[in-house]
């Protein structure tokens, strides 16, 4: 059993012996050199141009073309981690109060498609005072857009229907 053995031995270290004896032939024939020490006339030689000339159509960066702001960059003031003041706040965009002018605008885009209505919806919320009567006169209104007063009345009606109740009211009575 021994002399069987031993042979087997013999083929695994052989083996073992060409694995080893592979990587140092490929390395030698390797096409990767480690070479990393090139100079300005090497590297000029083998891409047979000068370093100046390798990229003909990039421009470069050799002129600014805005304004330098790194001065202003220097100046501001803070500790690098800024206070809540100084930095975009996510939740106070959340919570920030929406105008009266924002919340008739948002329902302007929603129920008028016709342009011309657009334009006159928005000019009546032009008249509206803080409190969303409507101060305008809608004869003067028609004639500064050059629309007819039925259209005008038309428009209002359906901004009267906007929320809250009341906006667009010319008196308590509306």
């Amino acid at each position: 059993l021994l002399e069987r053995a031993e042979p087997q031995d013999d083929a695994a270290s052989d083996q073992a012996q060409k694995i080893e004896a592979e990587p140092q032939a490929t390395a030698e024939g390797d096409w990767f050199e480690n070479e990393t020490q090139w100079s300005a006339e090497a590297i000029s030689d083998k891409l047979d141009t000068s370093l100046e000339n390798l990229f003909p159509d990039d421009p470069g960066t050799s002129e600014r073309l805005g304004p330098d702001l790194t001065a202003q960059w220097k100046s501001a003031s803070g500790n690098g981690a800024g206070s809540s003041s100084e930095w975009f706040d996510a939740g106070d965009m959340a919570t920030a109060a929406i105008t009266l002018r924002d919340h008739v605008g948002e329902q302007v885009a929603l129920a008028f498609t016709d342009p011309a209505a657009r334009l006159i919806a928005a000019e009546l919320a032009d008249g509206l005072d803080e409190t969303g009567y409507l101060r305008a006169d809608l004869a003067e209104i028609a004639a500064r857009l050059g629309a007819d007063a039925a259209a005008v009345a038309k428009v209002l009606a359906v901004c009267q229907t906007f929320e809250p109740a009341g906006l667009f009211a010319r008196d308590l009575a509306e």
